[in-house]
C-alpha cells in the first residue's frame, strides 16, 4: 500500500495563519500593550530577519483585534504612495477620475473618512520604500493632525529605521515603539515544526527525531519559513520513497533543497553592493569566508563599506555570522557562511540586475 503522509499542505505554506503563534508569545504581549491599550494614534515598527514571523505576528494581530477596520499591505508589490493608498481604500479607488490628480493628503482624507471603525494599517517590506517618495508614512504617523481618526500602524521591516525613514517620520517612532524579533533557536523551531505537522501530516508518519533534525539544520538562519518548507520537501519525498518520514530522509532532502531568498531582501541592497557580492561569489571557493578574504578578493573596499555590505547581507538573511576564538590571548574574529547555495544565489542576482 502506498504510503501517505500529507494530509493537509496548506498549513505548510507562507499564507497559513495558524490559531496560535509560537515562539513569539512574548512579543504579542508587548506590541498589544503598546498599541491597543488606548485609543491614541501610536506606530510601530516590528523589525528582524526573513524568517522571523514579521508577516505571521503583524496578521495574527490583525486577526485578535476584529473591532479594527485592518488593512495588510506589502510595500515591495505595491511599492509607491498611490499603490499602497489603493490597497488600503479598495481597488475601486483606480477608477475614480481625480486618484491620479489629488494630492496623497486629499486621497487619504476620502479614504478615512468613509470608514467609521478604528483604523489597523500593516505595510510589510516597508524598507522597499526606502528609494521612492514615502510621504504615505508621514501621513499616516500623523492623521490626527489632519483632522481625521487616529490610525494604528505597523511597519515591518529587516532594516532599522534610519536606513529608510527621513527624520520627521523617525520623530514619532522611538526606542520604546520598536520590537527586535530575535532569529528562532532549535527548540523554538522544533515547536513550530511540531505544531504545522500535527495539522499537516497523518499521525505516525513521522516522528519527533526527524522535526528535530529539521530545526537543528534551520537554525544556523533561524528562518522558520526555511524550517517549514524544508519539512514539505522532505514529506513530499517521503512520500515518493514510500517511506514514513525519518531523519535519514529529512537528510536527503536538505541537500537537495535551497533555501529561498526574500526577493525585497536583495532588491534593497544597494547597486555597488550587488556588483560586489557578484564579483565576491564568482571568486569564493567554499560556503565559509572571514573578513581577510574580502579585503583579498575585493581589495578596493573600504573598512566602512565593508561592514556595510555584511551588514546590510546578515539582515537580509544571506548570510550568517559567528564568532571564532584565535587561542589563547589571540582575541576573537567574526566568520561568514552563506545561507543559500552560491549557485542558485548568483542566478538570482544576474536576473536582478536584468
Amino acid at each position: 500500500m502506498e504510503m501517505k503522509i500529507i494530509k493537509n499542505e496548506v498549513p505548510l505554506t507562507t499564507e497559513f495563519l495558524p490559531d496560535r503563534i509560537t515562539g513569539r508569545e512574548n512579543e504579542i504581549n508587548l506590541i498589544n500593550k503598546l498599541m491597543f491599550t488606548s485609543d491614541a494614534q501610536i506606530t510601530v515598527l516590528i523589525k528582524g530577519r526573513p524568517g522571523t514571523g514579521k508577516t505571521l505576528l503583524a496578521k495574527f494581530l490583525m486577526k485578535m483585534h476584529p473591532e479594527f477596520n485592518g488593512k495588510y499591505v506589502n510595500c515591495y508589490v505595491s511599492n509607491s504612495d498611490r499603490l499602497i493608498l489603493s490597497e488600503i481604500g479598495g481597488k475601486d479607488y483606480w477608477r475614480g477620475g481625480d486618484f491620479q490628480s489629488s494630492s496623497i493628503e486629499n486621497i487619504v482624507k476620502q479614504i478615512f473618512q468613509k470608514e467609521n471603525r478604528k483604523n489597523l494599517i500593516v505595510l510589510d517590506e516597508v524598507h522597499s520604500l526606502k528609494s521612492s517618495n514615502n510621504k504615505i508614512i508621514y501621513i499616516l504617523t500623523r492623521s490626527t493632525e489632519l483632522g481625521l481618526p487616529p490610525v494604528k500602524l505597523m511597519l515591518l521591516s529587516i532594516e532599522d529605521p534610519e536606513m529608510f525613514l527621513d527624520k520627521n517620520v523617525l520623530s514619532s517612532i522611538n526606542k520604546i515603539n520598536q520590537v527586535v524579533l530575535k532569529s528562532y533557536d532549535a527548540t523554538q523551531l522544533f515547536e513550530i515544526l511540531k505544531s504545522r505537522a500535527e495539522l499537516a501530516l497523518y499521525e505516525g508518519t513521522y516522528d519527533n527525531e526527524a522535526l528535530m533534525k529539521i530545526a537543528e539544520l534551520s537554525e544556523a538562519s533561524g528562518n522558520a519559513r526555511f524550517a517549514i518548507e524544508l519539512l514539505r520537501y522532505s514529506a513530499k519525498l517521503a512520500e515518493l520513497r514510500d517511506k514514513v518520514l525519518s531523519s535519514d530522509i529529512v537528510l536527503e532532502s536538505s541537500k537537495d533543497y535551497i533555501e529561498p531568498i526574500d526577493d525585497s531582501a536583495l532588491k534593497y541592497l544597494d547597486e555597488w553592493e550587488v556588483d560586489i557580492l557578484i564579483t565576491f561569489l564568482n571568486n569564493l571557493n567554499s560556503n565559509r569566508f572571514t573578513t581577510e578574504e574580502i579585503r583579498s578578493i575585493i581589495p578596493g573596499l573600504t573598512e566602512a563599506k565593508m561592514y556595510k555590505w555584511l551588514r546590510d547581507l546578515e539582515s537580509s538573511g544571506i548570510i550568517n555570522k559567528r564568532k571564532l576564538s584565535s587561542g589563547y590571548g589571540g582575541g576573537v574574529r567574526n566568520e561568514f557562511s552563506l545561507n543559500v547555495q552560491k549557485d542558485y544565489l548568483l542566478n538570482t542576482l544576474y536576473n536582478l540586475k536584468r
